[in-house]
């Protein structure tokens, strides 16, 4: 959670006003969330790190969720391709929600 966190905060930095540093950073954890498909173990990638990361945290805003996530890497230029993974797990987990709905 601390990763994403650090992202959600450095996006807010204008780009034009980043350090190389900040913006090496913001690099290094993005490609390290897109590598381990945002909510994948480092170690293993067959085991969930966060299953709450596939729930989403609306209306607290707290916990980190998926959409969170999505919403982060897009704010620091991550699309098409690379995003390909994550939006599936989005789906999956929209179509989960609405699974639930409908059975209550």
């Amino acid at each position: 959670m601390g990763a994403v966190k650090t992202l959600k905060a450095l996006a807010e930095i204008p780009a034009d006003k980043r350090s190389k540093d900040v913006t090496s950073t913001i690099e290094k954890g993005a490609e390290h969330m897109l590598k381990h498909h945002i909510h994948k173990r480092s170690h293993d990638l067959s085991h969930l790190s966060k299953p709450g990361w596939l729930r989403f945290g609306f209306p607290i805003m707290y916990p980190t969720d998926v959409l969170e996530i999505l919403r982060i890497l897009t704010r620091h230029g991550y699309k098409e391709k690379t995003m390909t993974w994550p939006l599936k797990t989005l789906k999956a987990s929209i179509h989960n929600l609405f699974m639930k709905i409908n059975l209550n």
